[in-house]
């Protein structure tokens, strides 16, 4: 820490946002590279889709019970140094991953050793990497206002959008160069990210603690358990579908595995423009409160779902996967924000690692029940999704009934 503080180079405030912006952009793109491509891969290693959920469930595991403690040193570290260090860790955890991969791919690696080494490299993945996003969310949280907190949170969200856009892209584009190809750009990316913030990053100051006076410290857990449930419940919705719909398109087109990643691929796009749009376009225009993206957010998620379960054609399950991005581009910013807002200036990480964990809890329930009720039934994990997202919004209205409302009176509302 002492040498990166040292060789510190200024820049301008600008270039740092954009650095730390491709770096939560790169990040992102890995793990919808790595969506794409595992379920097809998998199968030629001859796994089971049920051990494809769990070497995404078990890692998420970590990911709960890390994610609040690099949150709390965030806050005491420093968001830069989480950030640096998150994605080094990716980078070199998302190489490992790679390698095991095509041991298993070329036949030297097999049965359970392959699949006890591939679970292993993703929870090295989850130990290193768990705090990039909760330090990132800290980061807006002292650049912005209360009433452009969700805006702020949103953009971290955008970076993710436009993360899922180009992964999935970059996953088609160099796909016919090598199964893996897409996996390693990503982690050398990450790499070179890392390098550039730890050189010319630096923290911003935290916000005026007076701006906090009426906030508590630290997240009140107890009163917002609802938001957080809600983090968890939503989650399991998306991680059941993204784990599942490579199988799903595979089996509904009856394509073979580069072209099921290639037709998956496309589809986790559509998802991902109409979660950047929303976040990047809608979000930063008009600043919703958060209860208002929640109270529209899952209502159009679910419809997205319902539409790909019904869809006669590939074309409609697209169509299915933009309403469904619009609806959780709404969702996922407005449940960060609603629990930034109840937090004090000196805890944000804390906070948003709370965050991350009941998201990351999804990712521990959805892959594997996912994976699990597809082999009951293609589309029993779109029902799955359909419930969860059903019984998030009831959740919500009692939450938002039984509560005071956490976002100032002053946020401006669609």
């Amino acid at each position: 820490m002492t040498a990166i503080k040292t060789h510190q180079t200024k820049s301008s405030p600008k270039s740092q946002r954009a650095i730390i912006f491709t770096g939560l952009m790169i990040f992102a793109m890995g793990q919808t590279i790595l969506f794409a491509l595992l379920g097809p891969a998998a199968r030629d290693i001859g796994f089971a889709e049920w051990q494809v959920g769990a070497i995404i469930s078990t890692s998420a595991v970590v990911f709960v019970l890390i994610s609040p403690v690099w949150g709390t040193l965030a806050d005491r570290w420093g968001r830069k140094n989480v950030i640096v260090s998150g994605l080094a860790s990716y980078a070199l955890a998302t190489l490992l991953f790679a390698w095991l991969l095509s041991l298993g791919l070329a036949g030297v690696l097999v049965g359970g050793a392959a699949f006890a080494s591939l679970i292993g490299a993703r929870l090295l993945y989850s130990l290193g990497s768990g705090g990039i996003q909760p330090a990132a969310v800290a980061m807006m949280a002292d650049l912005t206002s209360k009433a452009d907190r969700s805006a702020g949170v949103a953009a971290v969200g955008a970076a993710f959008g436009l993360g899922t856009v180009l992964g999935p892209g970059v996953a088609s584009l160099l796909v016919d160069f090598g199964l893996l190809i897409p996996l390693l750009t990503a982690a050398a990316g990450a790499f070179v990210i890392a390098l550039l913030a730890a050189v010319f990053v630096e923290d911003p100051p935290r916000r005026d603690q007076a701006e906090d006076a009426n906030e508590d410290a630290k997240p009140d857990l107890l009163a917002l358990a609802p938001f957080l449930a809600l983090g968890t419940g939503t989650f399991v919705a998306i991680s059941a579908i993204q784990q599942t719909m490579s199988f799903f398109i595979q089996d509904f087109t009856g394509t073979d595995a580069i072209a099921a990643t290639k037709l998956a691929g496309n589809a986790f796009v559509v998802l991902a423009v109409a979660t950047l749009v929303v976040q990047a376009g809608v979000v930063q225009t008009l600043k919703p409160a958060p209860s208002i993206m929640l109270g529209y957010g899952l209502p159009i998620a679910t419809l997205g779902i319902v539409t790909m379960a019904l869809a006669p054609s590939y074309a409609i399950i697209l169509v299915g996967f933009g309403i469904m991005g619009a609806g959780f581009g709404l969702v996922q910013p407005g449940i960060s924000a609603i629990v930034s807002l109840a937090t004090g200036a000196e805890a944000q990480g804390n906070a948003a690692g709370y965050v991350q964990a009941a998201m990351a809890g999804g990712f521990v329930i959805g892959p594997i029940a996912g994976t699990s009720l597809y082999a009951l039934s293609p589309k029993a994990p779109l029902m799955l999704a359909i419930a969860c997202c059903v019984g998030c919004y009831a959740l919500f209205g009692w939450a938002v009934r039984g509560r005071k409302r956490v976002e100032p009176s002053e946020t401006p509302t669609p």
